[in-house]
């Protein structure tokens, strides 16, 4: 280990002084490439000539840069080099190989196969061992120090902003599992490890704040009668739980035969099929799709297969649209008057006054460009149709998840299989009469039928879905037209 040490110290002398003598950063990739041979070893593993011109390309592309001869602006152009480089990977979530990526990179990706893996990771603690620790509601919590004993304490106060810390962290590792868990379109594999005889399935919220990782979430969601199936060393069975079924299949370390490798009998140029055969057949994964359906699907996503129209939207003057047309994103206009109306308080008395909107609207901070295509008039006059509702509960943005059989969605699909639906509704009102349901459209039309006829699927399927999801029963369902300054009902 001395040695090993002494070999590494003695390296980075020699790089410093290469650099310090005028050495660009080309030379010192190509002196480390001398001493590692890190380009021939890259060309071993599969896929390897692809990488061996890859990294050849990157270190050329050090010539006549202004960070060739600068380890201060090369150590910058490497924070930033995901935004500059040209030398993206080539591979995508479409193609077929493995692709191994963090909870937040997957936002927004679909795969037809999820592992998620360390359910059992405890979650960081390093948030709470700061000495100085501030919270937006209670202020800052300093440690207090017992100087003539040498000792920190934990005060009252600190632990109280330590409590409440916790709280917020929690909710955002919650909302993190639920992007790791809505990944797969087919298949999801959960792995970590536990003892079946000690673990224990959380009951209420107050023991929901008290796990340190994913996993005693993960198997709360299983229904009582199925982890008392898993608790006495059930392995494969049928849970039903709020009315979801679930296959449960669970590994243990014995169904799963290891062997040793001497490193002579490691192979880099060739996969071993037969080792990923005997683990398809151990995991039994099956992705042939018995339809064109994936079991997890967006609303978008099925609306997108039911129709071809292609009606255009998102401008609601379009006597300006020749103007701004070369200038203004369309999907963007229709975004942000989305984003108007989600800040609209529709308890509030004055949510239809221009002085409130507007201050809504310079809250935003928008590009001129977009302030110019925006219609406060439009604004008002939709928020008075909602105010004219006398609600007295608002819920924007409602996001749902559900399981539902394709054809109770398509009537006329013979498709039975069972799918996730997940979707976001933009406005549930609760007046004295119910709870009616609303959706933003800013397309421009020429009557309301064009809106019924291309969103009453969109429509019927936010309304079972949240029914379902909220256990609520929703009278009506309405489409907001911008462009029609009016509410459409959708029968």
């Amino acid at each position: 280990m001395n040695n090993k040490l002494k070999d590494f110290f003695e390296l980075l002398d020699d790089l410093r002084n290469k650099v310090y003598s005028e050495f660009s950063i080309k030379d010192i990739f190509n002196v480390l490439d001398e001493k590692f041979d890190f380009i021939t070893k890259f060309s071993m593993l599969p896929n390897g000539e692809e990488s061996r011109q890859t990294i050849l390309k990157y270190i050329d592309s050090f010539e006549g840069t202004e960070y060739n001869f600068n380890l201060d602006k090369y150590l910058n152009y490497v924070e930033n080099f995901e935004q500059n480089s040209k030398f993206s990977s080539s591979l995508n979530s479409s193609d077929n190989c493995v692709k191994i990526e963090t909870i937040h990179a997957s936002k927004g990706l679909e795969y037809p196969v999820v592992f998620l893996c360390g359910l059992d990771k405890g979650f960081s603690n390093q948030t709470f061992v700061s000495p100085v620790l501030k919270d937006n509601s209670l202020g800052l919590a300093i440690s207090s120090y017992d100087f003539n004993n040498y000792k920190k304490e934990e005060n009252l106060a600190k632990q109280a902003v330590i409590v409440n810390l916790r709280k917020k962290e929690k909710a955002e590792e919650l909302r993190l599992l639920y992007v790791a868990l809505t990944r797969a379109k087919n298949n999801l594999i959960l792995i970590g490890e536990c003892n079946l005889k000690t673990l224990k399935r959380i009951d209420n919220f107050k023991e929901a704040q008290t796990v340190s990782s994913f996993l005693p979430w993960v198997v709360s969601g299983i229904s009582n009668i199925g982890f008392n199936a898993i608790k006495n060393g059930k392995k494969n069975f049928v849970d039903k739980n709020d009315g979801f079924e679930v296959d449960v299949e669970i590994k243990t370390d014995d169904d799963f035969v290891l062997q040793d490798h001497k490193e002579k009998d490691v192979q880099f140029l060739f996969t071993s099929n037969a080792k990923a055969k005997d683990l398809k057949e151990i995991l039994n994964i099956s992705i042939e799709k018995k339809s064109n359906i994936a079991l997890k699907n967006s609303v978008s996503s099925i609306l997108k297969e039911q129709s071809d129209e292609n009606m255009s939207s998102y401008n609601i003057e379009p006597k300006k649209l020749t103007i701004f047309e070369s200038f203004i994103d369309k999907s963007k206009l229709g975004t942000i008057y989305h984003k108007i109306m989600q800040e609209v308080d529709f308890l509030n008395n004055k949510c239809t006054e221009k002085e409130y909107l507007q201050s809504i609207i310079d809250n935003l901070n928008l590009d001129q460009d977009y302030l110019n295509e925006i219609n406060i008039e439009k604004v008002g006059k939709c928020a008075s149709c909602i105010k004219n509702l006398n609600p007295i509960f608002i819920l924007k943005e409602q996001q749902f998840l559900s399981l539902l059989k394709y054809n109770d969605i398509i009537e006329k699909s013979d498709i039975e299989d069972k799918v996730l639906i997940q979707g976001v509704a933009d406005l549930l009102v609760k007046n004295n009469e119910g709870y009616f349901l609303i959706d933003y459209k800013t397309n421009v039309v020429e009557s309301s039928d064009q809106l019924v006829e291309k969103y009453k699927l969109q429509l019927k399927i936010y309304k079972n879905c949240l029914e379902k999801a909220i256990n609520i029963k929703i009278n009506n369902s309405y489409i907001y037209s911008f462009y029609l300054d009016k509410l459409i009902k959708i029968d």
